[in-house]
């Protein structure tokens, strides 16, 4: 038996009483999980929670609401999945909270004037320096 056969029946094995891939969801080069399966739960998961918030939840929002016993890396690789699937990049972070108005500035006390500055003492001039002799011509040789 050559090497191509014995590998097919090992795929055939394993896809045994599985969906066929005809019935499954492709997109973005990401396959949808399986009805009824953990990794399906987490993405179901996902929807649900951008539908509820309106926006991209973040890592740790599906982690965070992940059914108890989820192993977390599974949680977060899936979230990755889901994502790519639904084609959002880049980071996702929390959106950042309303600033308060600001409060009216209270009336600052004046400060009472500075008293004028007495003046300087003239100083007087300094000595003119005496003048640079010219340099002497270079001797020929």
């Amino acid at each position: 038996m050559s090497k191509n056969k014995k590998s097919a029946k090992k795929v055939a094995k394993k896809s045994a009483g599985r969906a066929p891939a005809a019935d499954r969801v492709v997109k973005n080069g990401v396959v949808q999980p399986r009805e009824g399966g953990k990794t399906r739960a987490i993405w179901d998961l996902a929807v649900s929670l951008s539908k509820s918030l309106k926006r991209t939840p973040t890592r740790q929002e599906v982690l965070g609401a992940a059914p108890k016993g989820s192993k977390p890396n599974m949680v977060a690789t899936q979230y990755g999945y889901w994502r790519k699937f639904e084609g959002i990049t880049g980071r996702v972070s929390l959106p950042k909270a309303p600033k308060a108005p600001k409060a009216p500035k209270a009336a600052k006390a004046k400060k009472a004037p500075k008293a004028p500055k007495a003046p300087k003492a003239p100083t007087a001039p300094a000595a003119p320096k005496p003048p640079v002799p010219p340099a002497a011509p270079a001797a020929a040789v």
